[in-house]
């Protein structure tokens, strides 16, 4: 039987409450969902009155009968969270609150380990080893809420952690490595939590968990574990002793380095078959590619820190060299990943009806093509020497074509935006501005290899699309600018300059008073208008004394009558 246990879990969780942290909704979520299996797989307890019944490897007829362990054990998991975090909220841990999520933690744990030894009977090799690495985690997740055995539970959420780190190196597809690799994240913080409280018992907690120790109870599960890497690798990848990268060759002297980079060839290889894929699998392979590269580099990592005390320095130059073209693989690959996805939005830019939706699609295309520029300058350095090798020649003239036509490919949209909303002048000069970095393009793209000549055509192809849309702007910059003729010749039609020319007066009483007009047998005649005409009115002439400033003014101080001076005591006594 096969069950994806990581995936359904990781799913549930996400979308039914822990995403928000609500860990009350996931647990009825859970009841709900184990009421419903019972009854869809007709594992019920009785009619009417309540009778256990246990489940056996004799009445699993169909996978899902496995999930009812599964779901329970995330019901008691949930409900041992839910407590801890209302006590953390309102600040109140009592000791009956420690014991109630001891008791759940270990139900669940004794949940997942009945999962754990169904699937060994009945399930595949990848289901087995999905069950093993969850009961493994949740008995970790009881042992460091008690707080009295750091080693054991260090030992069962390290066996999960090795589990689900081989199961996404043997994983066929980007989602699943992407599920074992979040699972191990969150797996990764509580290790190092347990780690910290041995180191202060006293203990080594470099030296508590040995390899051997991992599976010692259980070797049918190591053995699982190596068949399954075994065999995936076998499979798909065959082993590359030799790295070729933009004319640096690095050798490759670790076997699982071998089989982890004859994958990332084997998918690289398969670049030249893209054009025949649609979107959705374009993206996974990007995606899964991608995967390949960020693991490849992590091994490298961990060689190159367990390499300290290695005395080869040929070696250790070589892990460096290959660290640095994997990372430069990497910042390609998402240089490509988004190129490729500005082509696909493109495609579906014209396929948009609301003025709302394209704005979206251009506006994704614009960081899209913002993330490349920024991969480009990062592959551009690693290419100028910085990281301590020579210049990459080939590399930099790569990087510099590349730039040109991202930079070009960025104008050109925000051209269609310009365009779009009818503001054809900009428009037009992002649009000059694109066949300025296209002319810039070609000039760089004389790089060495197998990539020039597409990389010629796709310039040529933008720089005749920027062409055409440069025309087609041009044409609705006149039409707007004749509608404007028109629209002022509109306004100005019915102006008259001569009284003579002027509209007729309409018909009014006060107009004609010697006249008897009466309402029967037609429309009344108005009393007057309303409101009333403007009429020009005579007025006298405006004299502006513009020579004021200029005149002169005598002084005729000595006309004015002076006033009689007197002391302040006359003013006094009144003399």
């Amino acid at each position: 039987m096969q069950l994806a246990i990581t995936k359904d879990v990781r799913e549930s969780r996400s979308h039914h409450g822990l995403k928000h942290g609500d860990y009350l909704r996931y647990r009825t979520y859970c009841t709900r969902r184990l009421r419903r299996i019972y009854k869809t797989t007709k594992f019920l307890h009785g009619k009417g009155k309540f009778q256990k019944k246990e489940l056996e490897a004799e009445d699993v007829d169909v996978a899902k009968k496995l999930l009812i362990p599964l779901v329970s054990a995330e019901r008691c998991w949930a409900y041992a969270a839910e407590r801890k975090q209302n006590a953390e909220a309102t600040q109140k841990t009592s000791a009956t609150m420690k014991h109630h999520c001891a008791r759940k933690l270990k139900r669940a744990s004794q949940w997942a380990q009945k999962l754990s030894e169904l699937t060994k009977k009945l399930g595949n090799a990848r289901t087995t080893l999905e069950a093993e690495a969850y009961a493994s985690y949740m008995r970790g997740n009881f042992l460091v809420h008690l707080r009295n055995n750091w080693k054991q539970a260090l030992l069962n959420l390290t066996r999960a952690k090795v589990i689900y780190e081989g199961l996404s190196r043997s994983s066929e597809t980007a989602e699943n490595q992407i599920v074992f690799k979040q699972q191990i994240e969150e797996i990764e913080p509580v290790v190092r939590f347990c780690s910290y409280n041995l180191q202060g018992v006293g203990e080594d907690s470099d030296g508590a968990i040995d390899a051997a120790m991992l599976f010692q109870d259980d070797v049918k599960i190591s053995e699982l574990l190596e068949s399954v890497q075994g065999t995936a690798a076998s499979s798909a990848f065959q082993p590359v002793q030799q790295l070729e990268w933009w004319g640096t060759h690095v050798p490759v002297n670790s076997t699982a380095l071998q089989i982890e980079i004859g994958r990332v060839t084997c998918l690289l290889e398969a670049n030249e078959s893209l054009m025949q894929m649609d979107a959705n699998a374009m993206r996974n392979h990007y995606s899964e590619l991608s995967n390949a590269l960020k693991d490849a580099k992590n091994m490298v990592d961990s060689d190159i820190r367990n390499s300290f005390d290695d005395r080869d320095e040929q070696r250790k130059q070589d892990l460096k060299v290959l660290h640095k073209t994997l990372q430069g693989m990497l910042l390609e690959t998402a240089v490509q990943k988004a190129e490729q996805d500005v082509v696909l939005l493109g495609k579906e830019l014209w396929e948009e009806n609301t003025r709302t939706k394209r704005h979206a699609k251009l506006e994704l295309i614009r960081a899209k093509n913002e993330d490349a520029i920024k991969a480009i300058s990062e592959l551009a350095d690693l290419g100028t020497g910085k990281m301590g090798e020579h210049d990459n020649e080939p590399l930099l003239q790569f990087c510099m074509a590349q730039l040109a036509y991202t930079r070009g490919s960025r104008s050109f949209y925000i051209g269609k935006l310009y365009e779009d909303v009818r503001q054809p002048l900009e428009a037009y000069a992002l649009f000059e501005r694109t066949l300025d970095h296209m002319k810039e393009a070609q000039s760089r793209g004389n790089f060495p290899g197998p990539k020039v000549n597409m990389f010629v055509l796709k310039a040529q192809s933008l720089a005749t699309m920027a062409t055409q849309s440069k025309l087609s702007v041009h044409a609705q910059w006149a039409r707007m600018e004749v509608a404007k003729d028109s629209e002022m010749e509109s306004k100005f039609k019915g102006v008259r300059l001569n009284d003579a020319e002027a509209a007729p007066e309409s018909k009014t009483v006060d107009r004609n008073l010697e006249e008897f007009l009466t309402a029967n047998g037609g429309r009344p005649m108005p009393i007057t208008d309303f409101p009333p005409r403007m009429q020009t009115l005579p007025i006298g002439p405006i004299f502006l004394d513009a020579a004021m400033e200029e005149i002169e003014v005598p002084d005729l101080s000595h006309r004015f009558k002076r006033a009689k001076s007197s002391s302040r005591l006359g003013r006094l006594f009144g003399w």
